[in-house]
């Protein structure tokens, strides 16, 4: 390509600045360096930013010359991701399968392909996608509990979360999930620590109070568990399953 094609190329993109397709095509042009990976870096925000607000044809096209001119982890995700979000399941699955299968650790793949395998009931398949992962980090810690507790192993669940906990950074969800576990088991102390952590480390959950609630109520604490949805209403003010788990409680016996 000669200078000109690039010029006109970069005017397209500052013409349409929130269409990442301009960005892409120039990123794929470029020859390798700086100018080409700020621009795949640009095309890439712009198409995540494209898939958040309904735009999914272009991101889509984006993520599709990205992919196939960079390669790597990242932009594959990014193009199941795409293929998802266009209804495309069997094409982000063959996808993901692939990068899983080039790239042993890559966790934003397995995470992404052991949900979709989850959400078609293959817990078995899913398990043996987020295993090597389970260690990992976050993402891979929580995707490997959650299909531990799919596939009907809660004391598993139970005892592989407990010991990520006080391996990892303080995260939400996996107390959730370590919470359910315990629920699951009828350990409700434990499952009350749980809830308690994950409301102390994101209040603004009402799954988190919701649940905390149950676990009160099952410990036979109902004034515990109604001062939970006390609280959890005033910060969700009209929630469904709050409201009705408070009608349930107060119900005369």
């Amino acid at each position: 390509m000669t200078d000109r094609d690039f010029t006109e190329l970069r005017q397209q993109a500052r013409a349409r600045p929130a269409d990442p397709r301009p960005r892409a095509s120039l990123a794929v042009r470029l020859p390798p360096g700086p100018d080409a990976d700020a621009s795949r870096d640009q095309a890439t925000a712009l198409a995540r930013q494209g898939l958040r607000l309904g735009a999914v044809d272009a991101a889509h096209e984006a993520a599709t010359m990205l992919f196939e001119h960079f390669g790597g982890v990242a932009l594959g995700v990014l193009l199941a991701e795409a293929n998802l979000h266009a209804g495309d399941v069997a094409a982000a699955r063959r996808l993901l399968s692939g990068l899983v299968a080039q790239h042993t650790e890559a966790v934003p793949a397995r995470v992404l392909l052991a949900a979709l395998e989850l959400t078609a009931g293959e817990t078995d398949a899913a398990l043996a996608t987020c295993e090597p992962i389970a260690d990992s980090g976050p993402d891979g810690t929580r995707i490997y509990t959650q299909t531990l507790l799919a596939a009907g192993r809660e004391a598993d669940a139970r005892e592989f979360a407990m010991d990520a906990v006080d391996r990892h950074p303080p995260d939400a969800e996996l107390f959730m999930l370590l919470g359910t576990a315990c629920l699951a088991l009828g350990r409700h102390d434990e499952a009350v620590e749980a809830f308690s952590e994950a409301i102390r480390l994101a209040p603004g959950r009402p799954d988190a109070y919701y649940n905390l609630a149950v676990a009160f109520a099952k410990s036979g604490a109902i004034a515990a568990a109604l001062g939970v949805i006390d609280a959890g209403l005033q910060r969700r003010p009209g929630d469904g399953l709050l409201d009705s788990l408070r009608e349930q409680l107060v119900k005369p016996a």
